[in-house]
């Protein structure tokens, strides 16, 4: 299935996604994310290689204890209508 979500979209993660449900942010380019050994993103608690494919990065609108980025399966984010 083909995401209709770009780059610079604003978007909040669908609840039932875990701690990060109803987090809200903007899709940025995945040079933004800090990648360590083995691919795995710089990001508190991620223990997984980032997917580029299936997965966008989200800068997040407000301060998170995790850092200004998380990482989410395309098809758990909702882009945000302009109001």
């Amino acid at each position: 299935m083909k995401s209709d979500l770009r780059i610079g979209d604003r978007v909040e993660v669908t609840f039932g996604s875990g701690v990060d449900s109803g987090a809200t942010g903007t899709i940025v380019d995945q040079r933004h994310l800090p990648i360590g050994d083995r691919g795995t993103p710089k990001i508190v608690g991620h223990y997984k290689p980032f997917d580029r494919l299936n997965e966008f990065v989200v800068r997040r609108d407000h301060p998170s204890p995790w850092g200004p980025y998380l990482t989410m399966y395309k098809n758990r984010l909702r882009k945000i209508e302009k109001e």
